[in-house]
């Protein structure tokens, strides 16, 4: 009989690390979308999936998270499975991976996402079409979530145009580039496609793997840093990274002023 797979965890970062949001008196995970704090819409989320934890992460030492968590979780069997994780001299997302590395606190898969985000699907078919790569191919460590967003589209705002080069067939990350000018230089593979109209929802899958690969890349300060280090050595680490296309619901996250008017906008609509 087939092993079955253990329910993913999840990692929440209360703190974004984003100090454009700082103009707010509140603490950014409190930031009101519509009269309701930011974290909120992450643990509604979150309540739609079948965990076995919880792990909520805060680096700013401001104990409000801990009882607004809580008390938004009232009833729900994630009071049972919830740990607030304090992880004192984090000062970026990195920081934080490192430090869940130290403490062994992550055993199997998990889902990686920031109190900014927002979506209205469990996600379901994407945590399984993860497993079933994980299951023919273990060098997978992340699946990257992603909508279809035109570069013209209102939600997008400049630090969201990146240029995203996959393998046709399994969607496989050959590159990327965060654009900052010119595209005209970007070569493509024979086996893959390239496009532009991928917006990074900010959030992931990951496999027990990632956050030793911190641990071991004390330069790294991003997951950008990450996904780069994985394709330049894919070849010597073995591992890959990659994406999965969520356009049969909303996914986004709030990340700067810009996505927090643009996704107030879409929910008044």
């Amino acid at each position: 009989m087939e092993k079955k797979e253990p329910p993913l965890s999840a990692v929440l970062l209360a703190e974004p690390f984003n100090p454009v949001l700082s103009f707010f008196e509140k603490p950014s995970y409190l930031i009101p979308l519509v009269n309701v704090p930011l974290i909120d819409y992450a643990l509604e989320f979150l309540k739609t999936l079948n965990l076995s934890h919880l792990f909520v992460v805060t680096c700013d030492g401001n104990t409000t998270v801990k009882e607004h968590v809580q008390r938004r979780l009232i009833g729900h069997e994630f009071l049972d499975n919830l740990t607030f994780v304090k992880c004192d001299g984090c000062y970026s997302v990195a920081d934080v991976f490192r430090d869940i590395d130290q403490r062994a606190l992550i055993k199997n898969d998990f889902l990686f996402l920031q109190s900014g985000f927002l979506c209205n699907s469990n996600l379901q078919s994407v945590i399984d079409e993860h497993r079933a790569r994980r299951k023919k191919n273990k060098s997978c460590i992340m699946t990257i979530l992603c909508r279809t967003c035109p570069k013209e589209h209102p939600c997008r705002s400049r630090c969201d145009d990146l240029v995203v080069e996959l393998e046709e067939s399994t969607q496989r990350l050959l590159n990327f580039r965060r654009l900052e000018g010119d595209e005209s230089s970007l070569t493509l593979a024979s086996n893959a496609s390239m496009t532009f109209d991928l917006l990074d929802c900010r959030a992931c899958i990951c496999t027990a793997q990632v956050p030793p690969l911190f641990s071991d890349n004390f330069d790294f300060q991003t997951l950008d840093d990450l996904m780069r280090e994985v394709l330049i050595n894919e070849e010597i680490l073995g591992h890959t990274v990659h994406v999965a296309t969520v356009d049969d619901c909303y996914a986004a996250s709030v990340h700067d002023y810009h996505s927090y008017l643009s996704i107030r906008q879409l929910i008044f609509i």
